[in-house]
């Protein structure tokens, strides 16, 4: 049992008593297992000796199961041992008695849900006897063989009507579904002829073996059963093998698949599809369950197989075979297993194992069957389904594709291809899908050009075949001898050849040779790589795809020699549209047609020069390669050089032989290179196009010696032109120079270029680009992507670098580009202001425009604090952008950097910003920013500020329970009560306090956050927040704040509110009620109670609540009500008051510290004195106990009277039910 609870059934005396009874009576202790209710035996023993009884059995068998001694397990047997078992597992049964009547319901139903099945124990014993069977048997396994034979029947008829606790998930059950397949095994070696009863129709063997398979949670149980059924289908154990094939069994294999089917299905009385479905689902959740280790998941794929394989002989059963084609869970399961065969697994310890953290040869071996197995099944699927259902092959490859099946091949393809036969079956596949795919849908063409090109793939078996010959030499077998016919053996170098020629083939017939070779890019490719077989939209592709692609692009140029089409020198023209943001200058040529192409289909080539091939592992002399395109095995004759195809046709693709003999291996480094083009046509970035590089290098080297003619190039309009000849054209290259420049500037402090540029007038430059109407500053290639950078964003990018290398004190160029961004400071925030474009849009790329903006304000103000006044002034629009941001900040960075902006205006933390304020007046001022921020957050053309203090409210609600900002939250819980007070005190519009303090939504997020502040912080999904994980320790510091901050709220909230609006208390305590306070409360009192000032803070809001309560509504009474006891809370409380006082030796005073009023007195302890701990749940107790109907039911939310008294004689319930719970 667990440690929770203890199963006791027998003392150490009875069972150390039946342990030599069993030495001395073995005839007694079968006589004792065997008794019913009320019965005796002679000796006097009644059935509470059958648990010390059994105990000893399973010693003494389990001793001879692992070669001990087994002559006390012999006299046992003599003495009928055998016969008792299988009578105790046909009628025990377990009585559970709880040790006291209060044992919580809770903890009776969890152990009734881990007590082992009540046959377990003598099905145990059994199982024993059977793993000590010896071959052949001996007198005393004949005796429980035949005992066993003898009462098979009922046994399975128990364990199959009454599966008791053996289905359920917990680990301590995993034996139970483990030892009758272990039995049903041992039986079958021993004695062949027990098979014959497996296929009796009325047993049930095969059934209770599949639903515990079915029902398996461990790779032990689902092992061990797969294998079980496994083995009944295909045997492998000779004298099995040959009972099966002498007694016409092989021939009734459908029978046990049905039987099978029975087991695994969703009832008895489920139809044949649903149990087919239940078997699918069930194989697809083994194949990738988290335990499952090497050994287990290849005896799922055996089984598996068996299964198939059974279910096509003769047709037994048609629907396993459809939804095998159609089941999407199934082959994602497949190919998960696949990619993850690939390394080793992950190590995982079994109940009865300990984990190892190194792979064993045996875990390193299944791992590489589990390779061949689903190789094997996949190639056999889609051959089944292209000989059957034809049209169902397009179906059936769409969701290989859609499930990674070449991420999969990708990731295991080194290891695969050194795998005998593999080749063979990975041609046979690729075959299959290269066919379907020609002849495919329009969609199924598109989905899979989505999955190409795969280098890796296509280099790995280029190479492998490469290899192969140079260590064996010669063509293929069957092409040395032109007479013979047949298809060669699985592993003749004939599929080394064909893997690589069939992948080039649905490789190149599937990608758009027009557009970028960088597989998931969507650009027009421009820039042609040397070996003419792929191009690039940009050299950032190129670099990224150099890694994949230089496996195979020495060794394109075989695959057009041997028929594949690769050059993309002519391709110009995309096959799908490009997408409305691109802007290509489209070349329409006609490409010529290769003398390949061509050629007559009934002529061979002849002898052909690669003076081109290039591969490291190329060496002197001869080097053959085979041109091989091969149909399915089963219908390729080739004879005298040709595939001749059956009257069933499966491809229409002919294999030629073609010898490449190469005279000197050697790769031309020349490639042809796209026609320069105007920076504007290029859809590139700068440091992936080779031109613009150059043009960016150039501009690097001019701002050396002629620093302003890069001012003047980025003040010329539309259609203007310098005295040099530059255009408008150049400010992309030029802001690009002037950004490495500003990197350089700050980690070299000896270059002077960027002093020499400001020194020429870059900075007022940049400005007048910023506020230039025109859109010319975008990179090109992310004006073509779904999410462009706003206008404005390149030059803003580089005074936000600038910025953040600011000197201090600040040098001469760090104060003229302060002086310059304060002197055009109006034209640029109201151009950012006017013109967000998508700065606000929730996409990822667009968080640091949202960054960068109040960085900029943020390091201003730290070298020139006079900008202050700026932001005061009436016009200006600093402090509403930031709050927009603030307001759209969908991600922890934008959103605690905009915020933590706002606190430090609202709260000034530099010294030098604080005196500023301080000396300036401007902290009467303070209502000014709130405005700004409000009208910042409101929607367009929202001029009522009462509904701009609304939309604060709204927009913090957000952020406060957001998953992805929750953690960050610290900074807008110090913001929000600078704001509520201020806004407080602003006695002219009192409208805007009420505006907040009536927010629901903004209290009920509140509570949600404090309520989820006990449990460390939800992950954000990927995309949401990429920064680096925090440790414990400072995620706990900043959940604790956040609880700290939340309860100082909800007291200063209510007081205030109490104090100036009394009418307004009720309101809010409604909205607290109704978002769960009391449950919130609940969750993190054992927390709270241990936070400094807390017990403080929680006394005077429970004492604020006391004095509201009685001028309140009777409905807010009755919710109050309906809302306790909470005997956590208080008794938490108390527990806490009572500990201190332990410590403290006692010294505590009972008596009531406080007045009725709620102001402090000069007198009044400290806010961390020990009594703020006995006040709080005396607080808390009265009003508890004030509003809670002390006639009615002590459990909360039932609404009958009481009548059982507690104990303590405070409460009453309704029923010992809920008293109980």
């Amino acid at each position: 049992m667990t440690d929770y609870a203890q199963l006791i059934t027998h003392t150490p005396e009875q069972e150390q008593r039946w342990r030599e009874i069993a030495v001395s009576n073995p005839n007694r202790v079968a006589r004792v297992l065997v008794l019913e209710t009320g019965q005796r035996t002679r000796e006097g023993d009644t059935q509470a000796d059958i648990y010390p009884a059994l105990q000893v059995v399973k010693e003494i068998s389990l001793k001879a199961a692992r070669g001990g001694d087994r002559a006390p397990w012999e006299n046992l047997v003599k003495g009928g041992i055998a016969e008792a078992l299988c009578h105790s597992v046909c009628s025990m049964t377990i009585k559970l008695e709880a040790p006291r009547p209060d044992t919580p319901e809770e903890l009776l139903i969890k152990v009734m849900n881990e007590l082992p099945s009540p046959y377990q124990r003598p099905l145990e014993v059994l199982c024993d006897a059977s793993i000590s069977f010896s071959n052949p048997p001996t007198r005393t396994d004949k005796t429980v063989i035949s005992a066993l034979k003898k009462n098979w029947e009922d046994i399975t008829a128990r364990i199959w009507d009454r599966p008791e606790n053996t289905l359920r998930p917990e680990d301590s059950h995993t034996m139970e579904r483990v030892t009758l397949a272990q039995m049903v095994m041992r039986l079958v070696v021993t004695d062949p002829s027990f098979v014959s009863t497996l296929y009796k129709p009325d047993d049930l063997t095969v059934q209770i073996i599949a639903r515990h398979w079915r029902h398996s949670q461990r790779a032990a149980d689902s092992m061990l059963t797969a294998s079980i059924l496994y083995l009944l289908l295909e045997p492998t154990f000779r004298p099995h093998l040959t009972y099966v094939k002498s007694n016409g069994l092989d021939a009734r294999q459908s029978e046990l698949v049905s039987k099978i089917l029975l087991g695994v299905g969703p009832t008895v009385l489920s139809s044949k599809t649903q149990q087919a479905k239940s078997l699918i689902t069930t194989f697809a959740e083994h194949l990738v369950r988290p335990n499952m280790n090497p050994r287990s998941a290849c005896d799922q794929l055996f089984f598996f197989l068996a299964m198939v394989n059974a279910a096509k002989k003769n047709d037994a059963e048609p629907e396993v075979l459809k939804l095998v084609h159609k089941s999407t869970p199934l082959w994602n399961a497949m190919l998960r297993l696949l990619k993850k065969a690939a390394k080793p697994f992950p190590p995982v310890s079994e109940p009865a194992s300990p984990s190892s953290t190194e792979e064993s040869n045996s875990d390193m071996e299944y791992r590489m069957r589990i390779i061949q197995n689903i190789i094997g099944i996949l190639s056999n699927t889609l051959h089944e389904a292209y000989l059957k259902n034809p049209r169902e092959c397009e179906d059936l490859i769409r969701i290989w594709a859609n499930e990674n099946i070449f991420g999969a091949l990708e990731d295991t393809i080194e290891i695969m291809i050194k795998l005998p036969g593999t080749a063979m079956q990975l041609t046979r596949l690729l075959t299959g899908m290269e066919g379907t795919v020609s002849k495919g849908s329009p969609s199924i063409k598109h989905l899979f050009a989505t999955q190409f090109p795969r280098w890796k793939i296509l280099g790995t078996l280029i190479r492998h075949d490469v290899t192969k010959q140079q260590a064996q030499g010669g063509p293929p077998g069957f092409m040395k001898d032109e007479s013979s016919a047949g298809v060669p053996g699985h592993e003749d170098d004939f599929w080394d050849h064909g893997a690589w020629q069939v992948f080039g083939m649905l490789q190149f017939n599937c990608v758009d040779k027009a557009m970028c070779g960088k597989r998931g890019c969507e650009n027009v490719g421009t820039i042609l790589c040397r070996c003419e077989g792929v191009k690039y939209c940009s050299d950032a592709c190129k670099t990224k795809d150099e890694k994949d692609h230089g496996l195979a692009c020495g060794w394109v140029g075989v695959l057009e020699n041997v028929g594949i089409k690769t050059s993309v020198k002519d391709a110009t023209e995309p096959s799908f549209p490009v997408p409305e943001q691109t802007t290509v200058k489209k070349k329409k040529k006609k490409s010529k047609k290769s003398r390949r192409d061509e050629d007559d289909d009934d002529e061979p080539p002849s002898l052909v020069d690669a003076d081109q091939l290039l591969s490291p592992l190329s060496g002197h002399g001869d080097l053959r390669l085979t041109c091989v395109v091969p149909a399915l095995p089963e219908f390729c004759l080739p004879r005298d050089g040709y595939c001749n195809l059956s009257e069933r046709k499966v491809f229409s693709t002919i294999i030629v032989p073609l010898t490449l003999r190469v005279k000197k291996l050697k790769m031309s480094t020349e490639s042809q290179q796209p026609t320069e083009p105007q920076i504007n046509s290029i859809q590139g970035h700068a440091q992936t196009n080779q031109n613009a590089q150059e043009k960016i290098q150039k501009w690097k080297e001019i701002a050396f010696y002629n620093p302003r003619r890069l001012a003047r190039v980025l003040e010329l309009q539309h259609g203007q032109i310098t005295r040099e000849g530059d255009t408008p054209a150049e400010a992309y290259p030029i802001l690009e120079a002037i950004k490495e420049i500003v990197q350089k500037a700050a980690q070299d402090a000896e270059d002077k270029t960027w002093d020499n540029l400001v020194s020429g007038g870059i900075a007022d430059a940049l400005c007048n680009r910023i506020c230039m109407t025109n859109d010319t500053s975008g990179r090109p290639e992310e004006r073509t992507t779904n999410e462009p950078p706003s206008s404005y964003w390149q030059p803003l990018e580089i005074f936000y670098e600038v910025a953040t290398k600011f000197k201090r004190p600040p040098t001469r160029t760090d104060q003229k580009v302060v002086a310059t961004l304060r002197r055009n400071w109006a034209a640029i925030t109201t151009l950012v202001w006017n013109r967000p474009e998508n700065t606000l849009r929730p996409e990822e790329s667009y968080v640091k425009e949202r960054t960068a903006f109040s960085r900029i304000v943020l390091w201003l103000l730290a070298r020139d604090t006079a900008l202050l006044n700026v932001l005061y002034g009436h016009d200006d629009l600093t402090v509403q952008i930031i709050a927009r941001h603030w307001k759209y900040s969908r991600h922890a960075s934008d959103m605690e950097v905009t915020a933590s902006v706002l606190y430090a205006l609202l709260e000034p933390q530099n010294q030098a910003h604080a005196s500023y304020v301080n000396s300036n007046g401007l902290q009467f001022k303070q209502t000014k920013l709130i405005h700004k921020i409000f009208l910042g957050v409101s929607p367009p053309g929202l001029s009522d500020k009462v509904q701009q203090a609304k939309a604060y409210a709204g927009t913090l609600a957000e952020h406060l329970v957001r998953p992805s900002t929750m953690a960050h939250n610290v900074v807008n819980l110090l913001i929000f009560p600078v704001i509520f007070e201020a806004v407080k005190k602003d006695a002219t519009e009192p409208e805007l306090w009420m505006a907040v303090l009536q927010s629901m939504s903004l209290w009920n997020a509140l509570i949600r956050l404090l309520r989820k502040g006990r449990n460390p912080f939800p992950t954000p999904p990927f995309g949401e927040d990429r920064s680096p994980p925090e440790g414990p320790e400072k995620e706990m510091n900043k959940r604790v704040r956040i609880m700290m901050y939340i309860m100082g709220i909800l007291n200063k909230a209510l007081g205030d509110a109490h104090s100036q609006y009394p009418k307004e208390c009720e309101s809010l305590l409604r909205n607290w009620v109704n978002g769960n306070l009391f449950d919130a409360l609940e969750d993190t009192i054992d927390i709270l109670v241990q936070l400094p000032t807390l017990t403080m803070q929680m006394t005077f809001l429970f004492m604020t609540i006391e004095r509201v309560l009685p001028e309140a509504s009777p409905p807010l009474k009755r919710t109050f009500a309906a809302h306790l006891p909470r005997w956590k809370i208080l008794g938490t409380l108390v527990g806490h008051d009572t500990d201190n006082r332990q410590d403290n030796n006692g010294m505590v005073s009972p008596k009531n510290l406080l007045n009725n009023s709620l102001k402090l007195s000069k007198g009044m302890p400290n806010i961390d004195v020990d009594r703020w701990d006995h006040e709080v749940w005396c607080a808390f107790g009265r009003l508890q106990f004030n509003y809670v109907d002390k006639t009615m039911c002590g459990k909360r939310g039932c609404g009958n009277a009481g009548y059982l008294i507690c104990e303590c004689q405070a409460v009453k319930y309704c029923s010992e039910v809920c008293k109980s719970k």
